[in-house]
């Protein structure tokens, strides 16, 4: 007997994000292709990089592939320099300029906003919820160190340090908030945190 890898055929319906490859007619399956491809398809359907404005003169980037390579840095802990050499067009400078002038809590919070307010305006997120009703917890994770507010043994999580990532999901599976505390903290009162964050409809 002699096994060999099974080939699932690729349906006709997928297309590649980039628009690489068309769908039949109807069909809405979207398969993505690289990473930054995808954001920037997210970014055309929500125009969510409008919301990263400069600190001073309050204008959008125009180099939106810059912004996008510095949100992934940030995002995936990278770093700046290892972000600008494994992207093309791209320098350390640049994202390190967008970094300090466009990359801040509040432009992070009008970005998020625009992608919940695209994903609510979408007939399919009907079928979770309405969006109106959210639910909110904490999750752990562990860290290599012990500093404020992380080395403190608690009876819920034990001698590791580390931290919550406290977190609001509406209905819809839409994150709209989040924040990190500390783990020795009570969660209840920052439920009040994630509430006083208006994200219109």
């Amino acid at each position: 007997m002699r096994l060999a890898p099974a080939h699932t055929p690729e349906p006709a319906s997928r297309e590649w994000c980039g628009g690489k490859r068309k769908p039949r007619q109807g069909a809405v399956a979207c398969r993505p292709g690289p990473l930054t491809e995808l954001l920037h398809e997210v970014g055309r359907r929500t125009g969510f990089a409008h919301a990263f404005t400069d600190l001073r003169s309050g204008k959008p980037v125009e180099n939106e592939s810059a912004l996008l390579a510095t949100i992934l840095a940030d995002g995936t802990n990278l770093g700046l320099e290892r972000m600008a050499n494994a992207s093309q067009g791209v320098t350390k400078a640049q994202l390190a300029w967008i970094h300090t002038w466009y990359l801040r809590e509040e432009t992070y919070r009008a970005a998020l906003g625009a992608i919940i307010n695209a994903h609510h305006a979408e007939p399919m997120a009907a079928i979770w919820g309405s969006g109106e009703t959210s639910s909110s917890d904490g999750q752990f994770f562990r860290a290599g160190w012990r500093g404020h507010g992380s080395g403190e043994i608690n009876a819920k999580y034990g001698i590791d340090p580390g931290m919550l990532f406290y977190t609001h999901i509406s209905d819809q599976y839409g994150p709209f908030h989040g924040k990190i505390i500390s783990a020795t903290l009570g969660e209840a009162p920052h439920v009040l945190d994630g509430f006083s964050i208006t994200v219109p409809f």
